[in-house]
């Protein structure tokens, strides 16, 4: 991680700490550390995952910064051959409409790529945008994959909407399932209130909240134009992946982008979230906290009396692949994750880490 912005990678440090990882990151002085009082706070550049990916013990970045320095230095890695010079992005970062434009010239940002065990080695799943900028062979060449498999983008980023786990068995946010939840919660909140009159005043403004919001959901889904679920599916499920579909993510899609795609805002997004196995060779998913039972009006309290929470339909849904003792939420302090990285940043906690394999 590059920073620990609000206390995350403090938080991340204490799963750690738990289930038997660390958590590493540069200081000012370019050098790798594990001692959380060297963390920056700096959120400049707090995209862990989209400037540098360990890819079969070489750096694979497009930038010249201490970050990759230190890492470089500390785990004895090389960078990737592919990787320009310094004077070629000073002669050609002046003709580009903005940094991020070079960057995409020269890098694939790890949000939008997931390495996974093939029967014949590691596979590569890329978002289709990339074949914009790169071939097949380029992709292949860069990652060190022989197979290659192009996703279509139900965002700008793979890791705003799949999880690969293990086993080729990969989470896949489907915003019907979304709605199902969302349908049930409703049910049960209608079904208390029937039993227990006295509570009818609290409950119909909790009632009221249930029917705005997936109103509202229903409205983003037919507003946005990137792919659907079911095309995604398609295309894992024709490659022989097991697709499990979850209830992921929550959002509004209003505006454009200058591309015409649609600007998608989180409320809820449980996919952007690192998988590992801990000490005890268990699956460990560590994902983000959302507003959306907050905005529903479910305290925990009253999410006991109905028997709903929306972040609980989600555990329920991963629970045959990941213990729910070993699933965790990361808030960071004033939660900033939810009210800020998801929604306003439009990132989560996979974005701000990258992994280093062993």
């Amino acid at each position: 991680m590059t920073s620990d912005t609000y206390g995350v990678a403090t938080e991340m440090q204490n799963v750690g700490d738990k289930e038997g990882f660390k958590i590493y990151s540069t200081n000012r002085l370019g050098e790798c550390s594990d001692k959380l009082p060297e963390f920056s706070e700096d959120t400049e550049d707090f995209w862990a995952q989209d400037m540098w990916m360990i890819i079969n013990k070489k750096l694979l970045t497009s930038k010249f910064n201490k970050v990759s320095a230190a890492i470089k230095k500390s785990f004895n890695l090389s960078y990737d051959n592919a990787q320009y010079n310094i004077f070629e992005k000073i002669k050609n970062l002046s003709s580009e409409k903005s940094h991020n434009d070079f960057e995409k010239k020269y890098h694939i940002a790890g949000g939008n790529v997931f390495i996974v065990k093939g029967k014949y080695g590691d596979e590569l799943l890329i978002g289709q945008d990339e074949l914009e900028t790169f071939n097949i062979c380029q992709v292949k060449s860069m990652f060190g994959c022989g197979k290659v498999t192009v996703l279509p983008q139900m965002d700008f980023h793979l890791d705003l909407f799949i999880r690969p786990l293990d086993n080729r068995k990969i989470l896949l946010s489907d915003d019907k399932k979304t709605l199902e939840i969302l349908q049930q919660g409703l049910r049960k909140v209608i079904n208390y209130t029937t039993t227990h009159p006295e509570s009818r005043d609290e409950y119909l403004k909790i009632i009221d909240r249930f029917i705005n919001i997936q109103a509202s959901f229903e409205t983003s889904i037919d507003i946005n134009n990137y792919a659907k679920a079911d095309d995604v599916a398609h295309v894992l499920k024709k490659k022989g992946f097991d697709v499990i579909r979850v209830p992921g993510r929550l959002y509004t899609a209003s505006n454009y982008f200058d591309d015409g795609r649609s600007e998608i805002s989180y409320f809820c997004n449980y996919m952007n979230a690192n998988v590992l196995r801990n000490k005890d060779n268990e699956l460990v998913y560590i994902t983000n906290k959302s507003m959306i039972d907050e905005m529903l009006g479910l305290t925990p309290e009253i999410s006991k009396e109905i028997g709903f929470s929306f972040e609980k339909a989600f555990l329920d849904s991963i629970s045959h692949y990941v213990k729910n003792e070993h699933v965790y939420f990361i808030e960071g302090k004033d939660d900033f994750v939810k009210k800020e990285m998801l929604y306003c940043y439009q990132g989560g906690i996979h974005c701000a880490t990258t992994e280093i394999p062993e």
